[in-house]
């Protein structure tokens, strides 16, 4: 809505402030139950710590050195253009 000019960012911050999102405990429990995942187990994944993707070990690091040669591989129609443009670009 911001972006589309109907509200300003203050009003959405202040929105967001006065209202918690709302969401209904049953669909939650449907998910809980589809994961195999307890409410204890639920609890202390909520309570934990945030992570990151940065905090995982990924091949990122590679795949960015080799940017180059993957750029030539889409090219030649070796690798799919996706891979370049979401890692390596």
């Amino acid at each position: 809505m911001i972006r589309s000019k109907q509200i300003t960012r203050e009003e959405a911050l202040a929105e967001i402030a006065a209202a918690p999102y709302q969401y209904d405990e049953t669909v939650v429990k449907y998910a809980l139950n589809k994961l195999c995942i307890s409410d204890n187990e639920w609890q202390s994944i909520m309570k934990a710590q945030i992570k990151s993707h940065d905090d995982y070990s990924t091949y990122l690091p590679m795949i960015r050195m080799l940017k180059f040669p993957i750029k030539i591989a889409v090219k030649l129609k070796v690798l799919p253009s996706i891979l370049y443009l979401k890692y390596a670009k």
